[in-house]
């Protein structure tokens, strides 16, 4: 919990009573690897912050699943349409290693900004950087060679090139699988080719 607690005061300092509240309702939640933490159709009830591990979330796209977000420890994540919605999620949330996640309810987090105001700030801040994580990596995967995909995700999370199946790997990069496998052979060459 004290991992997430920095997180938000690193947003903006928390009062000792909000903080205390949180202590209280946050729910500490912990997955196995493979395990499924979201099935698709179901409402995404939970906002979580990784406190370790690494999660996959997919959906589905002319009948084949693409992975559309990767995200490790010190990151919120959620079924982001769902959750503000509360409606069935499209989306599948996986442990892609053991995890261990620090989460609240939507009801408790709409309760939480009630009791204090102050909160709101936080997750319009979390909000907004989830947002424009989103952008970012939405420009990059469309603008980028697949090289470039890959050492830009080298450079900002070298981990989930380390712990995430290659499958997983190429979806959310969108390249093919051969492709990856190129690249990354020769990355451990040396070898720098514009493609």
């Amino acid at each position: 919990m004290q991992k997430l607690f920095a997180y938000l005061n690193g947003i903006r300092r928390m009062s000792p009573e909000l903080q205390q509240h949180l202590a209280r309702i946050l729910r500490q939640q912990c997955y196995k690897k493979r395990e499924i933490i979201l099935k698709r159709g179901n409402v995404c009830q939970h906002i979580r912050f990784i406190e370790s591990g690494v999660i996959r979330i997919s959906e589905t796209a002319n009948e084949k699943e693409v992975t559309t977000w990767l995200q490790k420890e010190d990151e919120i994540f959620i079924a982001i349409n769902s959750f503000f919605g509360q409606a069935p999620s499209d989306a599948l949330i996986e442990a892609l290693a053991d995890a261990s996640t620090w989460g609240i309810t939507f009801q408790e987090l709409q309760d939480t900004i009630r009791q204090f105001p102050e909160f709101q700030i936080h997750f319009d801040a979390i909000t907004a950087q989830y947002r424009r994580i989103e952008n970012e990596r939405t420009k990059i995967l469309q603008a980028l060679k697949p090289r470039d995909k890959y050492d830009w995700l080298l450079k900002t999370a070298p981990q989930l090139c380390q712990l995430v199946p290659v499958d997983y790997l190429a979806s959310y990069l969108r390249v093919s699988r051969r492709l990856l496998f190129r690249i990354r052979k020769e990355n451990a060459k040396g070898i720098r080719k514009g493609k």
